[in-house]
């Protein structure tokens, strides 16, 4: 039997990095490599399992849509986040953006509600979501953790 893990990952998610001023990437614990070395390890675990037992499945995200961030997030902060899309700065102590950091974010929330869908609908027996920025310190008003969403 042949157990399926669906993977999502997307490439808009590396461009999310911590930027100096001048705008070369900066040091910060939240950084693309965190999700390089995530990858690595899906890919061993693929690897260590053989084909015949475990099939990655490849999902592409989506982004969430309006009202699916407004089941979480209030109109207030969406604007805040949508007001810093293409810029850099920092929304809190912990938590910086980038000129694609909304939409690596918008992308992640749709790719984890895509990674649920298919797992209630039984296309898939596992699933493991590659996304950056994190988000599961986000606040319904606020960034949090390094996290917008």
């Amino acid at each position: 039997m042949v157990t399926t893990l669906a993977v999502v990952d997307d490439e808009l998610f590396e461009r999310h990095r911590a930027l100096d001023r001048e705008g070369a990437p900066a040091a910060h614990p939240e950084r693309p490599e965190r999700l390089q070395a995530a990858r690595q390890a899906v890919q061993r675990l693929g690897e260590s399992f053989g084909h015949e037992t475990l099939r990655l499945v490849p999902l592409a995200p989506r982004d969430a849509t309006d009202e699916e961030l407004e089941r979480v997030h209030g109109a207030g902060y969406l604007s805040e986040l949508d007001q810093a899309r293409g810029g850099t700065g920092h929304l809190d102590a912990d938590t910086y953006y980038a000129p694609e950091s909304v939409a690596a974010a918008v992308r992640a929330c749709g790719g984890s509600i895509s990674l649920v869908d298919e797992l209630l609908d039984g296309n898939a027996d596992f699933g493991v979501a590659l996304l950056r920025p994190p988000g599961h310190h986000a606040r319904p008003d606020a960034a949090m953790g390094f996290c917008l969403l």
